[in-house]
Parts: structure tokens; C-alpha cells; sequence
């Protein structure tokens, strides 16, 4: 799954807006940072696994502490794969683009 639909299912159950629109500019602005090279691995995947347990929490109160931490790792490791595997893109994509003919 995208980076882009991943943010939507993980906020799909928030029913504030700016607290969605939140969740989803934090974890592009981290995903930007680890792109720039500005960020390490082990810093991505906490930053990214606080983020999901912050937003599964506030879109399932009910559950316990412990399921949301199961929960929020799973969400996490996914939204990891699919940042790194788009930053990897990226970067191919730059060093394959053809030169201009002048």
C-alpha cells in the first residue's frame, strides 16, 4: 500500500479534522527528513510508531495500552516500508534520469 493511502486508513477513524491533518503532517514531515538523509532508521521507526499510537489512540480510546502498542508497531512497520521503499524510488529515479542533449 502507498505512503499516501497508509496515512488515510491510519486516520480514517479521527473524528477531528486538525487532529487528522496533524497526524499526517508529522509523518510527512518525517518522511521528507528521512529522505533528506537527516535521519537514521532507529529515529524513523520510534518517531513514526509514537505517531500511530498517538493517532490509533485518539481513533480507538477504548482500547487498552498494551493493544494499541501491538497495533501502533504493526501500522508503523508498514508506514517504515513504504517510506523507505518510496525514498529508495526516488533516488533511483534521480540517478537514472537522462542527461539533456545540448
Amino acid at each position: 500500500m502507498s505512503f499516501t493511502k497508509q496515512l488515510q486508513a491510519l486516520t480514517a477513524a479521527i473524528d477531528d479534522p486538525k487532529l487528522r491533518f496533524e497526524v499526517m503532517k508529522t509523518l510527512s514531515f518525517l518522511k521528507d527528513v528521512y529522505a533528506s538523509g537527516k535521519m537514521r532508521d532507529e529515529q524513523l521507526i520510534s518517531d513514526v510508531k509514537e505517531v500511530c499510537e498517538m493517532a490509533i489512540a485518539l481513533a480507538a480510546p477504548d482500547l487498552a495500552e498494551d493493544e494499541i502498542r501491538e497495533k501502533a508497531a504493526a501500522v508503523a512497520e508498514e508506514i517504515v516500508k513504504s517510506i523507505k521503499l518510496e525514498c529508495l524510488f526516488r533516488r533511483t529515479l534521480t540517478r537514472l534520469r537522462p542527461t539533456p542533449l545540448l
